[in-house]
């Protein structure tokens, strides 16, 4: 065999402080030569697979994996093959449109509920808890349920919507503790099943759905542990639905696993065997996409703002007698045209405030000389 592999590996892995048949726990020990090959060939996927295959085992992977990452050996590896072809995927494609996300609901949660019992509280958090004093993961989990609640500012008025529902974890607990009612939305036919049976008998309702198919409007919106399958060619169209499905009054609250560094794809063993489709948001990604909206809403105050200083001084010139039909008529359609570009902004019917805006023209133009 070529020896090139194995003397990468070795190199790579020394800089990790793991040896190859080493006595420490976190060292690894190859059973067949064609380790190298496959990890040199196909990167993290190799690693992988040929663990699964048997050609290599540690008695405390946890510490090898963190001896791994600590040292940045995932930067350093040369890049295989399929990890460029999934970046470049990445890059060419919107591989998380409506097709695509169906492909990580089938896969992965979709699996039969009994493996998610196994390891899950009793509200089916697939997500990080609250760890405030306590140890205690379903304590944890709760906390981190409540805490959510808290900064929404739930009430029992609320028409809640949960996007990317999973279990129906997060409904059952702010219609049981908070009385409100939620809206849970999924994609996976085995999470609905089990949802709706678990939250029989409260205000709420879980179905099948798209976020791109929003159609309701609510008091609150929650995204928990969904945007990583959303990818980032899809972050502004999700931004967009949740505008549009929200109250002028209303709070959204995003909860995500962040990465460090803007990524397009994720790791080719992650989106094989895990989340195919997925990628980690970075806030050098997202902020773009939240900026972006919060500028239009910026915009959009000002236009307010512009008219209603334009008023003021209608009022103003009308008291001191200092302001001409010219002067007026040109002022008059200011407003107008600031109506029509507020309601663009807003996606709304203009028709209400250019009435409201022509009334108080009709009337101030009698004062006028």
């Amino acid at each position: 065999m070529n020896q090139k592999p194995k003397e990468y590996i070795h190199g790579l892995l020394f800089q990790a402080n793991i040896n190859i048949n080493g006595s420490h726990v976190h060292d690894i020990r190859v059973h067949n030569e064609e380790f190298y090959k496959r990890v040199f060939k196909k990167g993290p996927l190799g690693l992988g697979e040929s663990y699964m295959d048997g050609m290599w085992d540690c008695e405390r992977l946890d510490e090898f994996f963190y001896k791994v990452l600590s040292s940045n050996l995932d930067k350093r590896v040369r890049p295989d093959w399929d990890s460029i072809m999934l970046n470049l995927k990445s890059r060419v494609l919107n591989i998380q449109n409506i097709s695509g996300s169906k492909k990580v609901a089938e896969q992965h949660y979709n699996l039969d509920w009994k493996l998610y019992e196994s390891f899950l509280d009793p509200y089916n958090q697939y997500t990080c808890g609250y760890f405030k004093n306590t140890d205690d993961l379903n304590r944890a989990q709760e906390q981190k349920l409540d805490l959510i609640c808290k900064k929404l500012q739930i009430n029992s008025k609320d028409k809640v919507l949960d996007i990317g529902c999973g279990w129906g974890g997060f409904a059952k607990f702010a219609a049981e503790h908070y009385g409100c009612h939620v809206t849970g939305i999924t994609i996976s036919d085995e999470q609905i099943k089990y949802g709706k049976e678990y939250t029989k008998g409260l205000p709420i309702e879980i179905k099948k759905q798209d976020y791109r198919d929003l159609d309701e409007i609510f008091d609150k919106i929650l995204i928990c542990g969904m945007i990583e399958h959303v990818g980032y060619k899809n972050y502004r169209r999700l931004m967009e639905k949740v505008y549009d499905s929200l109250k002028n009054d209303g709070l959204f609250l995003l909860h995500t696993i962040g990465g460090n560094e803007s990524v397009t794809s994720t790791s080719t063993w992650t989106n094989k065997y895990i989340f195919p489709n997925s990628m980690l948001p970075s806030i050098s990604l997202l902020k773009d996409y939240l900026l972006w909206k919060i500028g239009i809403t910026l915009v959009h105050i000002m236009t307010r703002l512009l008219w209603l200083g334009i008023k003021t001084l209608i009022l103003i010139g009308i008291k001191s007698k200092k302001i001409t039909m010219k002067d007026f008529l040109e002022c008059g359609i200011i407003i107008c045209c600031l109506v029509l570009v507020d309601s663009v902004q807003e996606k709304t019917n203009c028709g209400r405030s250019l009435c409201q805006n022509m009334v108080f023209l009709r009337v101030m133009s009698q004062y006028v000389k």
